[in-house]
């Protein structure tokens, strides 16, 4: 369901709104939850924090050509597998308040076993509802050439 924030809102509707930078420090400490800070070393993946930044209902996507996930147990079982080997850092961001909706550019990557890193550049775009993710879906930058 996709739920417009136009013409007649409630006092609860707009109250559930969050501003481009209350979106962005939503993204940050989900992503905080799932991978790895820049700056320190690997961690474990709290499960629960990140699943406590979400939807009952979220939807996810490592890149838009790969299966959708859908619902807060699958993605759970999704981040239950994640060894706290990845780590990102928001390079820039765009946000749509009226949309609820956020891009961020980002700089993603893997913690090598030999401790080495593997990084590449990647745009997530996010949708909020009740402000909460609602859906989280990556496009590799290599996708969004000549765009």
């Amino acid at each position: 369901m996709i739920r417009l924030w136009g013409g007649d809102m409630t006092a609860s509707d707009r109250s559930l709104r969050l501003t481009a930078e209350e979106m962005i420090a939503a993204v940050q400490r989900h992503g905080d939850f799932e991978c790895t800070k820049v700056e320190g070393g690997p961690y474990p993946v709290d499960v629960d924090g990140a699943m406590s930044t979400i939807t009952a209902e979220p939807q996810w996507a490592q890149y838009p050509t790969m299966q959708m996930v859908h619902g807060a147990a699958a993605v759970r079982e999704m981040y239950s597998q994640l060894d706290g080997s990845a780590y990102f850092e928001v390079k820039r961001w765009w946000a749509d308040e009226d949309r609820q909706d956020l891009i961020a550019e980002m700089r993603v990557g893997k913690v090598l076993a030999d401790g080495s890193r593997d990084e590449w550049d990647h745009v997530v775009t996010f949708e909020f509802e009740g402000g909460l993710i609602k859906s989280e879906i990556g496009y590799h930058s290599i996708n969004l050439a000549g765009m």
